[in-house]
Protein backbone atom coordinates (compact mmCIF):
# COMPACT_ATOMS: atom_id res chain seq x y z
CA UNK A 1 0.00 0.00 0.00
CA UNK A 2 1.40 3.39 -0.91
CA UNK A 3 1.83 6.23 1.54
CA UNK A 4 -0.95 8.21 -0.18
CA UNK A 5 -3.43 5.34 0.18
CA UNK A 6 -2.39 4.86 3.81
CA UNK A 7 -3.06 8.50 4.62
CA UNK A 8 -6.35 8.38 2.74
CA UNK A 9 -7.46 5.36 4.79
CA UNK A 10 -6.18 7.05 7.95
CA UNK A 11 -8.16 10.22 7.24
CA UNK A 12 -11.31 8.33 6.29
CA UNK A 13 -11.10 6.23 9.45
CA UNK A 14 -10.79 9.28 11.68
CA UNK A 15 -13.58 11.13 9.86
CA UNK A 16 -15.92 8.14 10.07
CA UNK A 17 -15.23 7.39 13.71
CA UNK A 18 -15.54 10.98 14.92
CA UNK A 19 -18.64 11.79 12.88
CA UNK A 20 -20.73 9.92 15.43
CA UNK A 21 -22.69 13.02 16.49
CA UNK A 22 -26.31 11.92 17.00
CA UNK A 23 -29.06 14.44 17.54
CA UNK A 24 -29.93 12.74 20.82
CA UNK A 25 -26.61 13.85 22.27
CA UNK A 26 -28.36 17.01 23.40
CA UNK A 27 -28.77 20.56 22.26
CA UNK A 28 -25.30 21.49 23.48
CA UNK A 29 -23.78 18.73 21.42
CA UNK A 30 -21.36 16.06 22.56
CA UNK A 31 -18.72 16.68 25.22
CA UNK A 32 -15.54 18.28 23.87
CA UNK A 33 -13.34 18.19 26.99
CA UNK A 34 -12.63 15.90 29.89
CA UNK A 35 -14.62 18.16 32.20
CA UNK A 36 -17.65 17.91 29.94
CA UNK A 37 -17.19 14.15 29.57
CA UNK A 38 -17.25 13.67 33.34
CA UNK A 39 -20.51 15.57 33.70
CA UNK A 40 -22.17 14.12 30.57
CA UNK A 41 -21.19 10.43 30.58
CA UNK A 42 -22.55 8.28 33.40
CA UNK A 43 -20.79 5.08 34.43
CA UNK A 44 -21.88 1.92 32.66
CA UNK A 45 -22.47 0.42 36.11
CA UNK A 46 -25.48 2.68 36.75
CA UNK A 47 -28.77 0.88 36.18
CA UNK A 48 -31.73 3.20 35.85
CA UNK A 49 -35.06 3.66 34.16
CA UNK A 50 -34.19 7.27 33.36
CA UNK A 51 -34.19 7.45 29.55
CA UNK A 52 -31.79 10.40 29.40
CA UNK A 53 -29.16 8.61 31.50
CA UNK A 54 -29.50 5.44 29.42
CA UNK A 55 -29.15 7.35 26.14
CA UNK A 56 -26.04 9.14 27.43
CA UNK A 57 -24.54 5.82 28.58
CA UNK A 58 -25.07 4.28 25.17
CA UNK A 59 -23.82 7.36 23.31
CA UNK A 60 -20.64 7.65 25.39
CA UNK A 61 -19.85 3.95 25.17
CA UNK A 62 -20.42 4.01 21.40
CA UNK A 63 -18.18 7.07 21.01
CA UNK A 64 -15.33 5.44 22.94
CA UNK A 65 -15.80 2.16 21.02
CA UNK A 66 -15.75 4.05 17.73
CA UNK A 67 -12.60 5.90 18.73
CA UNK A 68 -10.88 2.70 19.90
CA UNK A 69 -11.81 0.98 16.63
CA UNK A 70 -10.21 3.86 14.73
CA UNK A 71 -7.05 3.48 16.84
CA UNK A 72 -6.97 -0.27 16.12
CA UNK A 73 -7.37 0.37 12.37
CA UNK A 74 -4.63 3.03 12.41
CA UNK A 75 -2.37 0.55 14.20
CA UNK A 76 -2.75 -1.83 11.25
CA UNK A 77 -1.42 0.82 8.87
CA UNK A 78 1.03 2.56 11.20
CA UNK A 79 2.29 0.07 13.82
CA UNK A 80 5.51 2.03 14.29
CA UNK A 81 3.52 5.15 15.28
CA UNK A 82 0.41 3.84 17.05
CA UNK A 83 1.61 1.96 20.12
CA UNK A 84 -1.80 1.04 21.54
CA UNK A 85 -2.75 -2.65 21.57
CA UNK A 86 -6.37 -3.05 22.59
CA UNK A 87 -7.51 -6.37 24.02
CA UNK A 88 -9.91 -8.04 21.59
CA UNK A 89 -12.63 -8.64 24.20
CA UNK A 90 -12.75 -5.17 25.77
CA UNK A 91 -16.38 -4.03 25.90
CA UNK A 92 -17.64 -0.56 25.05
CA UNK A 93 -18.79 -0.07 28.65
CA UNK A 94 -15.40 -1.15 29.96
CA UNK A 95 -13.61 1.30 27.66
CA UNK A 96 -15.99 4.11 28.66
CA UNK A 97 -15.36 3.42 32.36
CA UNK A 98 -11.61 3.25 31.70
CA UNK A 99 -11.65 6.67 30.00
CA UNK A 100 -13.72 8.17 32.80
CA UNK A 101 -11.43 6.73 35.50
CA UNK A 102 -8.34 7.98 33.63
CA UNK A 103 -9.76 11.50 33.39
CA UNK A 104 -10.55 11.48 37.12
CA UNK A 105 -7.01 10.24 37.89
CA UNK A 106 -5.47 13.03 35.76
CA UNK A 107 -7.26 16.23 36.84
CA UNK A 108 -4.59 18.52 35.37
CA UNK A 109 -5.60 17.35 31.88
CA UNK A 110 -9.40 17.60 32.21
CA UNK A 111 -9.56 20.82 30.18
CA UNK A 112 -8.06 19.09 27.13
CA UNK A 113 -9.93 17.67 24.12
CA UNK A 114 -11.73 14.41 24.84
CA UNK A 115 -10.08 12.61 21.91
CA UNK A 116 -6.61 13.35 23.33
CA UNK A 117 -7.74 12.12 26.74
CA UNK A 118 -9.27 8.97 25.26
CA UNK A 119 -6.00 8.26 23.46
CA UNK A 120 -4.11 8.87 26.72
CA UNK A 121 -6.34 6.45 28.60
CA UNK A 122 -5.96 3.76 25.94
CA UNK A 123 -2.20 4.27 25.54
CA UNK A 124 -1.59 4.09 29.29
CA UNK A 125 -3.91 1.13 29.83
CA UNK A 126 -3.07 -0.95 26.76
CA UNK A 127 0.50 -0.25 25.65
CA UNK A 128 1.99 -2.66 23.16
CA UNK A 129 4.77 -4.87 24.48
CA UNK A 130 8.23 -4.81 22.93
CA UNK A 131 8.84 -8.41 21.88
CA UNK A 132 12.53 -8.20 22.86
CA UNK A 133 12.23 -6.56 26.29
CA UNK A 134 8.60 -7.43 27.18
CA UNK A 135 8.17 -3.82 28.37
CA UNK A 136 5.53 -1.29 27.29
CA UNK A 137 6.61 0.66 24.22
CA UNK A 138 4.69 3.89 24.79
CA UNK A 139 2.28 5.71 27.01
CA UNK A 140 0.46 9.03 27.02
CA UNK A 141 3.10 10.84 29.07
CA UNK A 142 5.85 9.65 26.72
CA UNK A 143 4.02 11.10 23.71
CA UNK A 144 3.70 14.66 25.00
Amino acid sequence: MTITKSWLIFGATIAASLSLQPAIAGSNGPPDTGNQWLSYCPSSEIRTRDWDVTVRQVWCAAYVRSFSNAIAMMRLGFPEIIKVCLPPRATAGQLNDLVKAWIIKNPADRHREIELLMFGALADSYPCQDSKTDKPTAGYRQLE
